[in-house]
């Protein structure tokens, strides 16, 4: 799997964080992934942070794993 790009939202708005992660990473295993800036906003709200992968597969021969996750699920 090829990872294109990370996002982040706060309450919905766009945040342009610094993200480090290692570039690639072996089958099976996990590295870290920091998100690190300041989000500065004009009004009070709670806290709701949610990051979006953009991702496909690298190899041709594997198949989408369905729509919800990462097993297939239909």
């Amino acid at each position: 799997m090829a990872v294109r790009t990370l996002t982040a939202t706060v309450r919905g708005l766009p945040w342009k964080p610094r993200i480090t992660v290692a570039t690639t990473i072996p089958p099976q295993s996990s590295a870290a992934l920091v998100i690190d800036g300041t989000f500065v906003s004009d009004t009070v709200g709670p806290v709701d942070v949610r990051t979006q992968f953009d991702w496909r597969w690298r190899s041709a021969e594997l198949a989408d794993c369905g729509g919800v996750g990462w097993s297939r699920d239909d």
